[in-house]
């Protein structure tokens, strides 16, 4: 059942205008057409949420922008999951540790995790290589060492070589 008034004038056809409840607004009892578009009611006496995929926009419920996309408001959850606005009139990107696969974000590997296909490592400094149980993970590439010598996936890349920078101003001298 649609909520709605109807709208009586002399002279004129009786029409009915319809409203929808917004998404954050109640109550609302899981009748078809209930919530404005895009939103579904969480149950009887429930509020009106905008559906996966959308986000909350005044009275509407509006598709979110994807990474790469824009122009974005810094409007609360207006970007896709693990994606930001750049600023006022900007683009959605993706959050640190995440990079943009098509759709989506999709977390970066750590390291000693596993990687391939989709998934890539989050040090610079890394590869994905096969490992030793024979799926790929990912490992510092060559020069460089795991800070906490790959025991947990919190480690970060280091230089072999710590001292190369000061190395090579010396031979230039």
């Amino acid at each position: 059942m649609q909520r709605g008034t109807y709208v009586f004038c002399s002279g004129c056809v009786v029409s009915f205008v319809e409203e929808y409840i917004k998404a954050g607004e109640g109550p609302c009892n899981h009748v078809t057409d209930e919530c404005t578009a895009n939103s579904t009611c969480t149950g009887v006496g429930g509020t009106c949420n905008c559906s996966e995929g959308y986000y909350d926009y005044g009275d509407t419920c509006v598709a979110k922008i994807k990474a790469g996309e824009g122009p974005c408001y810094h409007v609360t959850d207006e970007c896709t999951a693990n994606s930001t606005c750049t600023g006022v009139g900007g683009t959605c990107h993706c959050s640190e540790g995440y990079y943009d696969y098509g759709d989506t974000c999709v977390a970066k590997a750590e390291l000693s995790e596993t990687c391939g296909g989709s998934v890539l490592c989050d040090d610079a400094m890394s590869e994905c290589i096969a490992g030793n149980t024979g799926e790929n993970v990912c490992r510092c590439q060559l020069g460089y060492f795991d800070s906490n010598s790959y025991s947990s996936a919190d480690g970060v890349c280091t230089s072999s070589a710590p001292h190369a920078a000061y190395e090579q101003v010396a031979i230039n001298i």
